[in-house]
């Protein structure tokens, strides 16, 4: 139609890898001559833009452009871009709860762990010791050797439950560290939000926080599981080897 110029995204230059984000934010604006030439378009059909910078949204509302130039700054939707912001701020505060109560976690997990080899050298000692002050014949001796042997077994499978729960422990650390990495983009990323571009990227992450939260979510069950299954393990073995050694006694 005479008067349209092409869309936006046609009229500007950008780099490549950026495709994405420009065609998102530019993709759906024509570029018109004038408010005139809009009107024959159809305000309301499509987003427009004239030369002067008169903007005709989708809704059919009109937002002033060359008129009002010494008066605004900034992008097309400046006003939209500040409720973005405040979203942003309040995006990064709940990140930072989600950050504090992980290393919490971290925290009551690495004490446990400590509890657990206490425990367990301390169960490993009494055997020992009971194996060298009791006086015992032979059939006793042989007793006391299987039920040494599956006291081993079990202390076996204690430790490769143990190294389970450290790996574990070991990767939630890796990702509270991309998770402070990647606030630390979206704080800077927050603080240089002036134009659509950033607004766009912005959204994505979002989508990618909402992933984070439910991989959290995931992680704290799987913990949570990984600390019942310790506490299933451990509390018996340690009933059943207290047993073993009033036995003895």
């Amino acid at each position: 139609m005479p008067g349209v110029k092409d869309l936006a995204v046609n009229l500007i230059e950008f780099d490549s890898k950026f495709k994405n984000i420009f065609e998102y934010v530019f993709g759906s604006t024509i570029v018109v001559e004038n408010i005139e030439v809009a009107r024959r378009v159809g305000i309301g059909k499509i987003r427009m833009v004239t030369l002067d910078g008169d903007l005709s949204d989708r809704s059919g509302a009109m937002h002033g452009g060359f008129r009002k130039k010494q008066m605004r700054t900034g992008s097309f939707q400046e006003q939209n871009m500040t409720k973005q912001l405040k979203k942003g701020e309040a995006a990064e505060n709940e990140i930072t709860n989600v950050i504090s109560a992980l290393e919490k976690k971290k925290s009551t997990m690495e004490i446990d762990i400590r509890d657990l080899r206490r425990e367990k050298a301390e169960l490993e000692a009494e055997i020992i010791k009971t194996e060298k002050t009791l006086h015992i014949d032979e059939s006793d001796i042989n007793i006391t050797k299987d039920t040494k042997k599956e006291l081993e077994k079990k202390g076996k499978e204690f430790d490769d439950k143990l190294t389970n729960f450290k790996s574990e422990i070991n990767a939630k650390n890796m990702q509270l560290a991309q998770i402070k990495m990647k606030k630390e983009t979206f704080r800077n990323k927050i603080s240089a939000l002036k134009n659509p571009v950033l607004l766009a990227e912005f959204r994505a992450f979002e989508e990618k926080k909402e992933q984070l939260k439910a991989d959290i979510i995931r992680s704290e069950e799987n913990m949570k599981n990984s600390n019942e299954q310790i506490k299933t393990i451990l509390k018996p073995e340690q009933t059943k080897q207290n047993q073993i050694i009033k036995n003895l006694d």
